[in-house]
């Protein structure tokens, strides 16, 4: 097994690269929720840094605890209004959160 210091997931994303390889994230995967993150204005202007972004995710996963593929077969069912979107990814964390759902 790779040493996860040595890996592209580590070198590129150091703060949630533990907790996505742990999930079965992939260095793709944690870009695509970034680039969601930066292009929501909400949670833009709320984490600016792609650092607290990266802490944002780790957070959800943690959170949500579910593997990669569960994780986003889990957004394909949830929705920007649902009342208990704050059980998945805490108060802190909602608007991150609401940019990784579908439109």
């Amino acid at each position: 097994m790779e040493n996860i210091m040595e890996s592209q997931l580590f070198l590129k994303y150091p703060m949630v690269a533990p907790t996505a390889q742990q999930y079965g994230f992939t260095v793709n995967d944690i870009e695509l929720l970034i680039n969601k993150m930066k292009m929501n204005r909400e949670s833009y202007s709320y984490h600016d840094t792609d650092k607290s972004r990266e802490v944002a995710l780790k957070a959800i996963f943690m959170r949500v605890d579910l593997d990669r593929d569960e994780f986003f077969k889990h957004l394909e069912t949830r929705h920007v209004n649902d009342e208990d979107l704050i059980k998945d990814c805490g108060k802190y964390n909602e608007r991150v959160y609401k940019a990784l759902l579908p439109s």
